[in-house]
């Protein structure tokens, strides 16, 4: 794949770059996990649609949308279920249904609630007392996750 990466900012660009190089590497012919990883990344700065994961797979949205119909998936249950993952791993790492918001791509909390109720069935309560499960990258997520609130700024 020959992509073109075009922020201003030469590091962001730069990071970017090694992250679809190792995607290329990790999800070879993992167009699902591809696809979820980079919703994963995209949503906290609400760029999560199909058109922006497909231009930087290097391909239009209707052709992503395609690949993915192939193996009986959707780009909005992908979306979803990515969404539904995070907010599940937010919430088990103690932060709140407000804090997680943004970093999901939803608006406020309201909208967390509402979302976690329609996707998975269950309150954010009911997800937080959910036992934890060991995962290899919660730290960083955590890490990740509390930098990206710390850097917005805050509506007055």
């Amino acid at each position: 794949f020959e992509r073109r990466v075009e922020p201003r900012d030469p590091e962001l660009k730069r990071k970017l770059e090694q992250m679809l190089q190792q995607l290329d590497s990790q999800f070879s012919n993992d167009i699902a996990g591809k696809t979820a990883h980079l919703i994963r990344a995209l949503l906290p700065a609400g760029q999560a649609a199909v058109e922006n994961v497909a231009k930087l797979m290097s391909m239009t949205a209707r052709t992503l949308q395609r690949r993915l119909r192939a193996r009986q998936l959707k780009f909005s249950v992908l979306l979803a279920s990515t969404r539904a993952e995070m907010a599940r791993d937010y919430l088990r790492g103690g932060f709140t249904i407000t804090q997680i918001a943004p970093i999901i791509g939803l608006s406020e909390a309201s909208a967390v609630s509402r979302f976690l109720h329609q996707s998975v069935g269950r309150s954010a309560r009911e997800l937080r007392a959910e036992p934890k499960e060991p995962r290899v990258k919660s730290r960083r997520v955590r890490k990740k996750a509390h930098a990206a609130l710390v850097a917005r700024p805050r509506p007055r």
